[in-house]
C-alpha cells in the first residue's frame, strides 16, 4: 500500500522520516494491538459475564435461605408464644397444686386433733368404765 500525501493530507516535508514502510508498520502494529485488546475486552466480558451469572446465583439462592430464615423465625416466634402459654399454665397449676397442698395440711391436722380428741375420749370411757 503506497501512502500518497493526498490521502493523508500530510506532505513528506512535514514529516521527513514518514515513510510508507513505516506507516505499514505502524498500521499492522495498530491492527495487531486492536485485535489483541478486542480478544482481551471479549475475554474480560465472557469472565464478567460468567462473574455476573455466579452473582445472580448466589443471589438467587440468598433469597431462597432469606425466606428459609424468615419462615423459621416465625416458627420461632410461635413456639416461644407455646412456651410463654405452658410456663403461664405451668404457674397457675403450680398455684392450684400449693393450695391443695395447703388445704391438705389444714385437713391432717383436723384428722390429728379429731385422733387426740378420740383417743382422749377412749381414755376417758376406759376411765368411766373401770370406775363403773
Amino acid at each position: 500500500a503506497v501512502v500518497s500525501t493526498q490521502s493523508t493530507g500530510v506532505s513528506t516535508a512535514e514529516c521527513p522520516n514518514l515513510t510508507n514502510t513505516n506507516y505499514e508498520q505502524f498500521v499492522r502494529k495498530f491492527i495487531d494491538i486492536l485485535r489483541k485488546e478486542t480478544a482481551r475486552a471479549k475475554d474480560g466480558r465472557a469472565h464478567l459475564e460468567k462473574s455476573l451469572a455466579c452473582i445472580r446465583q448466589v443471589s438467587s439462592h440468598a433469597e431462597v435461605l432469606e425466606g428459609r430464615l424468615q419462615r423459621e423465625d416465625q416458627v420461632l416466634i410461635e413456639k416461644g408464644e407455646g412456651v410463654n402459654n405452658i410456663l403461664v399454665q405451668l404457674g397457675r397449676d403450680t398455684a392450684i397444686i400449693e393450695a391443695h397442698k395447703q388445704m391438705l395440711k389444714q385437713q391432717e391436722d383436723k384428722v390429728a386433733q379429731l385422733q387426740q380428741a378420740v383417743t382422749s375420749s377412749y381414755r376417758l370411757l376406759s376411765s368411766i368404765s373401770k370406775i363403773i
